[in-house]
């Protein structure tokens, strides 16, 4: 007779049951403020639009800069639970002062550690698998793929619920309860860490850090290829920032009851995606992602 435990391990090893919950709670969080952060900002800042572009610009740059340091730290040490969970613990109570602050200057200085952090977690729980992946003699790295899909899945549920619980009227947003979400699910992504993810052992670093930067700069290829993400990279942040203002100032995406009449349960899926149209929306992108 399976020991409970045992029996878990032997399922997680046939279907890799805890990278796909690692993947899902964390784009649970990773992705809270990202389809309403320029609605919120707007509205409750009354920052304008041609402002909100270039202030997500500098946090971007500053984001980046951040992030290498992270990901140097990290290979340097090893410490990678320790680390990860330090930026999930520190990203969410940064995250809580949003609700907190009445000053713009303030809400940027405090937004720019926020996804300094926050956008670090993801690309470190990327390594974390491919590590996985590539040392568990049942897997492979050919096995990321199919991990990394849940991500997209757990973005397209965050969507549904922080537009649900941000509802206060047909055109009006209380994004109060958004600081209880973070909380909640920041709390359950750092126990994840902390039982799942295991430590590396410290890499000492035997090259030089500027010669090898300076290598790769003359790398023509990886320049073309670095100079492609760049182009995506701006294109999605573009995109993204502006994301919820299109919704609702240009698409005039609100909640109500549809026309169409059917009988259940097709009326309550149809009553329940009218009613959240922006995430309805996002969906249709995800689908495409996902397949």
């Amino acid at each position: 007779r399976l020991h409970w435990r045992e029996a878990l391990h032997r399922l997680n090893e046939q279907w890799l049951l805890v990278p796909k919950l690692l993947y899902f709670m964390m784009a649970m969080l990773f992705y809270t403020f990202h389809q309403f952060r320029g609605t919120f900002i707007n509205s409750q800042f009354h920052v304008s639009k041609k402002k909100l572009g270039t202030y997500f610009g500098y946090v971007q740059l500053i984001a980046f800069s951040v992030n290498l340091w992270i990901a140097g730290f990290n290979d340097k040490t090893g410490r990678q639970r320790l680390v990860l969970t330090g930026l999930v613990v520190s990203s969410a109570l940064l995250f809580q002062t949003f609700f907190m602050v009445g000053s713009a200057a303030v809400f940027w200085i405090a937004f720019g550690f926020y996804f300094s952090l926050i956008s670090a977690t993801m690309p470190l729980l990327d390594k974390v698998m491919l590590d996985y992946l590539s040392t568990n003699p049942h897997t492979g790295p050919e096995s990321y793929g199919v991990q990394r899909v849940f991500s997209s899945i757990g973005y397209l549920v965050t969507n549904f619920i922080i537009e649900q619980i941000c509802k206060s009227g047909p055109e009006e947003k209380d994004f109060g309860n958004m600081a209880y979400y973070n909380a909640f699910v920041a709390a359950i992504v750092a126990s994840l860490t902390v039982l799942f993810i295991k430590n590396l052992p410290p890499q000492a670093s035997t090259h030089n850090y500027l010669a090898s930067i300076s290598k790769l700069m003359r790398n023509l290829d990886f320049m073309y290829l670095m100079f492609i993400v760049l182009l995506c990279g701006i294109v999605r942040a573009s995109m993204t920032v502006y994301l919820g203002i299109y919704y609702v100032d240009v698409l005039h995406l609100k909640t109500g009851n549809p026309s169409l009449r059917l009988f259940w349960p097709f009326s309550y899926a149809l009553e329940f995606f009218y009613n959240h149209k922006q995430s309805t929306t996002t969906m249709f992108g995800v689908a495409l992602e996902i397949l």
